[in-house]
Order: C-alpha cells, then structure tokens, then sequence
C-alpha cells in the first residue's frame, strides 16, 4: 500500500454517473409512469 499525496489525491478520477444524470433518469422515469399511468387510468381533476 503507498500512501498518496494531496496532488495524487486531487487528480483521482472517480467512476460512474453524476448525481444530475441519476436524478435526470429518477425524474423521466416517473414522468413516463405517470403518463402511462393517466392514459390507462384516465380520471377527472377533483378542483
């Protein structure tokens, strides 16, 4: 094991998604459940 210096610690470059692409995907993902869920389940607005 060797230990790292700060310049060795800043230029680490992590793997996997951001935290806006995740929350873009969460977001279309109940965008499109919830059509789905309207045009099968069609209901009137309770205003």
């Amino acid at each position: 094991m060797t230990l790292l210096d700060d310049n060795q610690l800043v230029n680490i470059k992590g793997g996997g998604i951001s935290v806006a692409v995740a929350t873009f995907i969460t977001a279309a993902i109940i965008f499109i459940s919830g059509l789905i869920s309207g045009y099968t389940n069609p209901t009137k607005c309770n205003n």
